[in-house]
């Protein structure tokens, strides 16, 4: 080759590596301009990981600049060890992982703050190329994402299960998601709706058209809105719902979707509507009630009146508002309403007050006024109720007027009553018992048929005026009711002893079953419970032809707290009573059969005074319905009232009975009066044997023989007295009067005066008679007295001073006092034991009440019984003798012994006492010794004195008729 065509290629050669140079060189510097341009870190590192090289980007991302990078390994830059060791990771391998592998790294920037990259190296050159790329926001966008999706997690799961309705609809209102309570609610499936509008299904004829068009101004303008709207469900029930709808707008603004919250306020709206229509009520009632209803303030100052205010005081509402109420009320009542106000504010309820207001003609009208607080959302402010009461008032005066006349009629009605009653019995107390006084002469067939018409007579014409006078003292709300101890039978045997010989004349038969577990004593009116049985065997007997009666006495109990009550049946084997006359029963003067009247007589009273004083007493009566048997049963229910004395003892307490009667009926009465009476019944017994047998079998035994007297009338009295009698005993009630007493009558109906001297005489009783209370004084000033009849009624003194005169004297030697008199009431009774009286009887007084009086007089003032002595040979005159020889001594140590003497001669009569003297003498002794007053015991022993010759020459009579016989 020439040395030209050398230097030709050599300078060929240079021409192209000139040209190799400008190309790499351009490349290089579109190679640095692509990189500086990278929004991505590109670096380069040496061998040992040092930074050698970094793109522009790394001082935008992470604010390092060159002089704190080059030179620093990677790792100097990682925020956490996790990104430590994943750069370690990276580096550690031998190609890198390739540039296609990242590594989720996390650097800090010169701000110490946080950034992710995803890390790709590979080797080069025996150094490290790689690059970061900036996921920072990627990892918000998706953190943020995931934090939406985990809220909207939630949201579904609240939306889920919240009772509130939830719809998601798109931006032009088209349904895209509803929860279950939607779909429960409304009846409506997703399926059914999804795509439709809401309004499509759940607006309805009674939906709001001015709602409907708000919501859907309210959606076109992507705007949300609170509504209350009524929506139908999918079977057409109407419901209410509250609406808060919301958009839901993205990063741009732009509406995406409309999220509705609705609350179903069905019950609220329910609640409200009825509020209103209540409060529409009230207002009406308000308006419309006659009464004045007002508020005001502390002050009283009127704020509030319904119509009401014009009716009553005629004053315009508007005009009166502002005023207080003192400008209303009349100035003497002010004080009244001041007082109802203080009240008020110191938190009292005071009570309506009446007063005065003010009317429109200038008159004054009374009211009633009631102020009560308003309450606590009326703090300081009263409400009141203003009543109308002038009529009322004029009305009360009329009223009043009218009882004070009613009263003053009443007082003279019963003035009236109790004068005719005194003055109707006074004389035929005397026709009576002067009637009875000749039946007992000596007359013949005739004369005695004419009195016993007269007796007869006068016996109707008593009960006839009882009725009566029970009658008009029930009508005028005079029947009053005692409440006192008695013995439960006595008023029926009482009653049974009056109409007993019409049972005998009628030959019926009568018998008393009565319950155990009722009491022996009882509280109430005796009286009045005689006087109702009575009245009802009467009845019996009258219209009883064949038969009987039966009385059953049972305990029951009635009401809640099973109070005790007393009934008692009366039934009869009579001609009974139809069942369209039981309405007149108990009428006034009317029977059951106005034909009764022309057969049996009566004034048609006696149920009907029975009625009374059975509802007066908390009771009862009535007719039982008709059975199969003939007859009528009558029926009494009145509480059962034990005695609130101590336990009486039963009569056969102790006593061990048994019954052997072969009627069923008289066996089972017979047990249960054996058992009310305390005995014990015991088959086995063989103490007591009540028997209908005639044969003796009952050797050894003490046997009641069942004759047809206790078989005809049996009761638990005449039970009783056939056990005494078995047992030779009897009680003193059931003995006649001695006659030993000396009487007193204070009477000033002379033929009444006569008549006690004749009744009395019988008796053997010394009798004194004057015409009033003050003579009666003088009389007892003179000389002692046992016993002191007296009459209420009488001039110059009336009983009632007598009696109190009596027993305010106490140098008198008090005797017994019994009120003689016509006035037949409860309160003339009362009057009479309340002034003094010890006991009280009416006229007419029969013989057979005298000698109860008289024997009761005798027991109550300390009778002596010869039998009662000490040591004394059985002849009852030699004990009746010895017992005079003590009476004799204790009457002259009475009439006053010498000083000295007095002690020895009372030694001598306790001497004699202990030999022969009763121990009544032995208490009379040591109590005028103890006293050392022997005046009370002077008239004791005169007392016993008169006794004891009575009793003397009875024994002799008796002894006399024996020897004759």
């Amino acid at each position: 080759m020439t040395a030209s065509a050398t230097t030709r290629s050599a300078e060929l050669q240079l021409q192209i590596q000139h040209r190799l140079v400008e190309q790499l060189s351009q490349q290089e510097r579109q190679y640095r301009e692509l990189v500086e341009l990278l929004e991505e870190i590109v670096f380069q590192c040496d061998g040992r990981g040092r930074l050698q090289f970094t793109n522009p980007s790394w001082l935008v991302k992470l604010g390092h600049g060159s002089a704190d990078t080059l030179g620093r390994s990677l790792v100097d830059f990682a925020a956490d060890d996790g990104s430590r060791e994943r750069i370690a990771s990276a580096f550690g391998s031998p190609t890198g992982g390739g540039p296609r592998d990242g590594h989720e790294v996390a650097l800090v920037t010169a701000d110490d703050e946080r950034r992710h990259f995803v890390l790709r190296v590979h080797r080069r050159d025996g150094g490290w190329a790689g690059s970061l790329f900036d996921i920072t926001e990627r990892r918000r966008v998706e953190l943020a994402l995931r934090r939406q999706e985990q809220e909207a997690q939630r949201l579904s799961v609240v939306a889920s299960r919240t009772d509130n309705l939830v719809v998601i609809t798109d931006p032009q209102g088209r349904i895209q998601w509803v929860n279950e309570a939607f779909v429960s609610r409304t009846g409506y499936t997703f399926a059914d709706i999804a795509g439709r509008t809401p309004g499509q299904m759940l607006q309805g004829p009674d939906t709001d058209p001015a709602t409907v068009a708000h919501m859907h101004r309210a959606l076109a303008r992507g705007a949300g809105f609170n509504v209350e709207v009524l929506n139908y469900a999918r079977d057409g029930s109407p419901y209410w719902v509250a609406i808060d709808c919301s958009p839901v707008h993205d990063a741009s603004g732009r509406t995406l979707q409309f999220v509705a919250i609705e609350r179903d306020i069905s019950e609220r709206k329910a609640a409200q509507q009825a509020l209103h229509e209540s409060a529409e009520r009230y207002r009406q009632i308000v308006e419309t009630v006659g009464d004045v209803i007002l508020r005001c303030d502390a002050h009283t100052t009127l704020w509030f009146l319904n119509p009401a205010w014009t009716a009553t005081t005629g004053l315009d509402v508007d005009s009166s508002l502002g005023r207080t109420l003192y400008h209303h009320v009349h100035p003497d009542d002010q004080e009244l309403l001041r007082t109802t106000v203080t009240g008020l504010e110191s938190g009292g309820t005071p009570p309506p007050v009446e007063l005065r207001m003010r009317s429109s003609a200038g008159a004054w009208r009374w009211c009633e006024l009631s102020l009560r607080s308003g309450g606590a959302h009326y703090d300081g402010d009263f409400v009141g109720i203003l009543r109308d009461v002038q009529r009322q008032r004029d009305a009360q005066q009329t009223l009043r007027k009218a009882k004070e006349l009613a009263e003053q009629l009443s007082v003279e009605r019963t003035r009236f009553v109790a004068n005719m009653s005194h003055e109707i019995r006074t004389p035929l107390n005397a026709i009576i018992g002067m009637g009875e006084l000749l039946a007992d002469s000596q007359l013949n067939a005739e004369q005695h048929n004419l009195v016993s018409t007269i007796n007869s007579a006068g016996t109707s014409l008593l009960a006839l005026l009882n009725d009566v006078l029970d009658f008009a003292k029930a009508e005028s709300g005079g029947l009053e009711l005692e409440r006192r101890p008695f013995r439960l039978v006595r008023p029926v045997e009482s009653a049974i002893k009056l109409i007993e010989p019409r049972v005998i004349e009628k030959g019926l038969t009568l018998k008393v079953c009565i319950d155990p577990a009722l009491p022996s004593h009882v509280c109430g009116d005796e009286f009045r419970a005689q006087q109702v049985m009575t009245n009802l065997l009467s009845n019996a007997v009258k219209f009883t032809e064949k038969g009987g009666i039966t009385i059953r006495m049972l305990r029951t109990a009635t009401g809640p707290e099973q109070q005790p009550r007393l009934r008692v049946e009366v039934e009869d084997t009579g001609i009974g009573v139809r069942p369209e006359a039981y309405a007149r029963l108990f009428q006034s003067f009317t029977q059951a059969d106005a034909s009764t009247t022309r057969s049996y007589g009566g004034t048609g009273l006696g149920l009907v005074i029975c009625r009374q004083i059975c509802e007066r007493a908390g009771g009862s009566i009535h007719l039982a319905p008709p059975g199969e048997q003939p007859g009528a049963v009558f029926v009494v229910e009145v509480p059962l009232i034990e005695a609130a004395t101590p336990p009486q003892r039963r009569p056969l307490e102790g006593v061990s009975a048994r019954v052997d009667v072969h009627d069923t009926a008289i066996a089972t009465c017979l047990e249960n009066a054996l058992r009310w009476s305390g005995a014990s019944v015991d088959p086995a017994s063989s103490e007591w044997v009540i028997t209908d047998r005639s044969d003796p079998a009952h050797d050894g035994v003490r046997v009641t023989h069942l004759n047809d007297q206790l078989r005809q009338i049996l009761t638990p009295g005449r039970l009783l007295e056939e056990h005494l009698g078995a047992d030779g005993r009897a009680t003193r009630q059931t003995q006649a009067p001695c006659g030993y007493l000396k009487v007193l009558v204070v009477e000033d109906n002379p033929t009444n005066q006569l008549l006690f001297r004749r009744l009395l005489a019988r008796h053997g009783c010394t009798v004194d008679a004057v015409d009033n209370g003050a003579r009666a004084l003088d009389a007892l000033q003179q000389q002692a007295y046992d016993l002191v009849l007296l009459d209420m009624h009488m001039p110059v003194m009336d009983g009632i001073d007598c009696v109190r005169a009596i027993r305010g004297d106490r140098n008198l030697l008090q005797p017994r006092v019994v009120a003689v008199t016509a006035e037949a009431t409860a309160a003339a009774r009362e009057r009479a034991l309340r002034a003094g009286c010890d006991d009280w009887v009416t006229k007419p007084l029969s013989p057979q009440v005298l000698a109860e009086v008289l024997s009761e007089a005798e027991m109550r003032l300390g009778a002596i019984d010869p039998d009662a002595c000490q040591v004394a040979p059985t002849d009852l005159p030699f004990r009746i003798e010895l017992e005079r020889c003590t009476i004799a001594a204790f009457a002259e140590l009475c009439t006053g012994a010498p000083p000295a003497a007095a002690a020895a001669r009372v030694d001598a009569l306790r001497r004699l006492l202990s030999r022969a003297g009763s121990d009544v003498v032995r208490a009379a002794v040591d109590e005028a010794v103890a006293r050392n007053d022997w005046a009370p015991a002077r008239l004791v022993a005169d007392r016993w004195q008169r006794q004891l010759t009575a009793m003397s020459a009875d024994c002799v009579r008796r002894q006399t008729d024996t020897e004759a016989t």
